[in-house]
């Protein structure tokens, strides 16, 4: 007899003769019905791509089932590596009352190329599967910076080269570059400009920040010349950073580089007409709030050369605004 199911069975044999009815002979007894492998299909896994050295995105995964369709519990399903090399975590495992079956990991081997992994239930009659991988050669994106000044002052123009290069061994495309405009730059100054070197493919300028994506061949570079105005409000600093991003980079670590530009009063700063005089010539400049009681000590450290500068006496103070007025003290030089 066939069987739709795993279950017990009894069954009775009985001997009748065929013209008098009459029964000869009958025995019964009972049967146990288990679920056995049949077949082994692969339901996850299979013609992936990852870096030489790293695990696939999804584990390979086979589902076991018996003659009748019907999933099998507790098979042993066993992994081997063949092709390509690399490891699999488990070697063998038990399959679930599902009939899914997966190791925790299967990681391709060093050498581009194909990597195979073999899927058996041994003891069984269920023909055994394999699933394929291909191992990539990583790409190495790099950011490196360079500011061409060691300090800036209000209203100077500043400029930053960024170079976004490909030093690995395959192609990386799309990589996606982001530099926003720092606070402390004029916003609606920002402009920039980019160069393909080596059969790389960007966007040749913009305004505003850097939002773009770079074909990178392999030995290639983008290099980016970003352009923006000290802002009359920017702060004792400006934090400048740029940052690449691609899912096959082997080393993401150097895919960010920052550069921090002191914003200093420059000797020119305190004679009508020159960079930065507005904050400093014949002008009031709001520095603080004071509570009655507390003083402000004003450190003019930064002016590298010129005339010495010292508070002008009899400052005015209106409501919570405590304002402080520089004038010279001294001969320009």
């Amino acid at each position: 007899p066939t069987f739709e199911a795993v279950g017990s069975y009894q069954i009775q044999v009985r001997a009748i003769g065929a013209d008098s009815g009459i029964e000869y002979a009958s025995a019964s007894r009972v049967v146990e019905v288990a679920s056995a492998p049949a077949t082994v299909i692969v339901v996850a896994g299979d013609d992936q791509t990852a870096l030489v050295g790293q695990p696939v995105p999804v584990a390979p995964t086979v589902r076991i089932i018996d003659a009748g369709g019907a999933p099998v519990e507790g098979a042993s399903v066993v992994f081997r590596v063949g092709l390509g090399g690399g490891s699999v975590s488990e070697s063998s495992v038990l399959s679930g009352s599902d009939g899914l079956a997966a190791p925790t990991r299967w990681t391709l081997g060093m050498t581009p190329g194909s990597n195979t992994l073999s899927i058996q239930v041994p003891g069984s009659f269920a023909s055994g599967v394999t699933v394929d991988a291909t191992a990539m050669e990583p790409a190495e994106i790099a950011v490196s910076m360079a500011t061409q000044v060691a300090f800036v002052t209000y209203g100077d123009t500043q400029e930053h080269v960024v170079v976004v290069s490909n030093a690995g061994s395959v192609a990386a495309s799309p990589v996606a570059v982001s530099v926003p405009v720092p606070a402390g730059y004029a916003a609606e100054s920002a402009h920039w400009t980019c160069l393909a070197v080596d059969n790389a493919v960007c966007p040749a300028d913009g305004d505003g920040g850097i939002d773009a994506e770079l074909d990178l061949p392999v030995g290639s570079s983008a290099i980016f010349v970003f352009s923006a105005t000290v802002a009359e409000n920017a702060g004792d600093a400006i934090d400048f950073l740029a940052q690449a991003t691609y899912a096959g980079d082997v080393t993401p670590q150097n895919n960010v580089s920052v550069s921090t530009t002191p914003v200093v009063l420059s000797r020119s700063g305190f004679e009508a007409g020159d960079p930065g005089a507005g904050h400093l010539a014949g002008i009031a400049v709001p520095l603080a709030t004071l509570d009655a009681g507390n003083e402000l000590m004003v450190d003019l450290d930064s002016v590298p050369v010129g005339p010495v500068l010292t508070v002008a006496k009899g400052a005015t103070a209106a409501g919570d605004r405590f304002t402080l007025a520089l004038v010279f003290a001294g001969q320009s030089r």
